[in-house]
Formats: C-alpha cells, sequence, structure tokens
C-alpha cells in the first residue's frame, strides 16, 4: 500500500512538474512572439505555431494570416482556413469574420455566400465591427443574397458607429448617392471625413472633391488641398494627379499676378 501511495505521489509531482513546464514554456512563447523585435518572421512565426497548436485562437487568427500573406511562413490560403476555422469554432468573432471572408472572397476553399453570410452574421450578432461591415457589404451588393440596401445601411451603420473607417466611408457614400436611405449631403460629409480623419485614402480623396465643390459644406479649397495632399502622401495615384495639376494651377496662378 506505502508503495502504491510513493508510486502516486511521484506520478503527481511528475504531472504537475510537467503542466507547469508547458505552461511556463507557453508563457515564454507568447511573450516571444508579443516583444521580441529581433526575431526573424519565420522564429514569430513558429512561435506563433506553437500558441496556436496549444489552441490559442488569437493566435489561430495571426497565424492564419501570415499563410494568407506568406510572411515568415509559405503562403498556404488551405492551411489559413483550417487555422480559421480553428478560431471561429472557438466563437472567436475575429475568426468567425476572417473564416466568413475565406468563404466570400473563395480563398483556400470553394465559394460559398451562404456560409459566408453564416459566419459573419455569427460574428455581427456578437457586435463584431467588422463582420457587421462585411455583412452589411454582401447585402448592398447582392452577393449570394437578395440586394437589399436597407438591411446594407442598417449594418454598415452599425460598423461606422462604432468608428470603423471602412463602414463609415461606406455609409458616406449611401448618403451621398441616397442608397438605402434619402439622399444627404450634410451626412455624407460628416461619415466621410470621419473615415478620413481615421487615415482612409479614398474617404481623403473623396472629402477633398466635397470641399473643392462644396457638398454638405461650404467651399474650402484650403482643406481640399489638406485632404488631397493627405492622400496623395498615402501613394494614391489620382490624388497624386489631383495634387500636381492643383499645383501647377496655383503656380500659374501666382504667375500671373
Amino acid at each position: 500500500m506505502k508503495k502504491i501511495r510513493g508510486f502516486m505521489k511521484v506520478f503527481f509531482f511528475g504531472l504537475l512538474f510537467v503542466v507547469i513546464g508547458v505552461f511556463i514554456f507557453t508563457a515564454i512563447t507568447r511573450l516571444i512572439y508579443d516583444g521580441c523585435s529581433f526575431c526573424t518572421p519565420a522564429e514569430k512565426a513558429e512561435s506563433l505555431k506553437f500558441l496556436a497548436d496549444q489552441g490559442d485562437a488569437g493566435a489561430q487568427n495571426d497565424l492564419a494570416e501570415l499563410y494568407c500573406t506568406g510572411d515568415g511562413v509559405d503562403k498556404n490560403p488551405q492551411e489559413a482556413f483550417r487555422y480559421y476555422k480553428l478560431a471561429a469554432d472557438q466563437g472567436d468573432t475575429r475568426g468567425q469574420n476572417n473564416f466568413g471572408s475565406m468563404y466570400c472572397l473563395g480563398e483556400g476553399v470553394a465559394q460559398n455566400f451562404p456560409e459566408a453570410l453564416k459566419y459573419y452574421e455569427l460574428a455581427s450578432n456578437k457586435g463584431a465591427a467588422e463582420a457587421q461591415y462585411n455583412l452589411g457589404a454582401m447585402y448592398a451588393q447582392g452577393e449570394g443574397i437578395p440586394k437589399d440596401l436597407e438591411k446594407a445601411f442598417r449594418y454598415i451603420k452599425l460598423a461606422a458607429d462604432q468608428r470603423y473607417d471602412k463602414a463609415q466611408y461606406s455609409l458616406g457614400g449611401m448618403y451621398y448617392n441616397g442608397e438605402g436611405v434619402p439622399k444627404d449631403l450634410e451626412k455624407a460629409f460628416r461619415y466621410i471625413k470621419l473615415a478620413a480623419d481615421q487615415g482612409d485614402v479614398d474617404a481623403q480623396f473623396i472629402l477633398a472633391r466635397m470641399y473643392t465643390r462644396g457638398e454638405g459644406i461650404p467651399k474650402d479649397l484650403e482643406k481640399a488641398f489638406r485632404y488631397i495632399k493627405l492622400a496623395a502622401d498615402q501613394g494614391d495615384v489620382e490624388a497624386q494627379e489631383a495634387l500636381i495639376k492643383a499645383m501647377a494651377l496655383a503656380a500659374q496662378k501666382n504667375k500671373d499676378v
């Protein structure tokens, strides 16, 4: 009996040692991934894979993104799909949204709009702004579902109210064009400016045009120039061309004076 008890103690402490060892190794691996500025992309990917295979939903999402981009690992949409699914199956909203996007775009899996809609809705119902935006975009474009601009507006506004810049820009566009809502240039200006001030390059370009034309706001060429320059500085070709023309026109006016 004493031998059995002794064996059980050894077994218990041995198991405890293993559990503590795994916990410490996992914590160190997380620190390496989160704070290692000198690690190579491949080393960070290896750390992520360990965490992802331990069931860490955040790591599963991050690793899937690496498989999408090929940063530190060979580009592999199928592996991206698999790791997004692992995160989605845990109820992780980022995983659900990204998994839905794989179905929507047909990346790593055959395109399947009903499945995309399903996962967007799961994440959207939990308040995930990007999923709400993606769901609204599906309704706006009629992708795999009947086009419904009123539903599109509703979901995109939910995301915009959470300060999601793409949704703010899209909502401004819906007000600008009167899609799913009565046309309202003042509200269009308000939402497009919100997106532009968060750095959305498309919003910056359109906002500059609205200032130039006086749409929803009094004309203001100085502010128009400021926003067109912001867009140009981000590499927007159309904005760069408009900026060159504006500067040439200003130079000609100064010359004439």
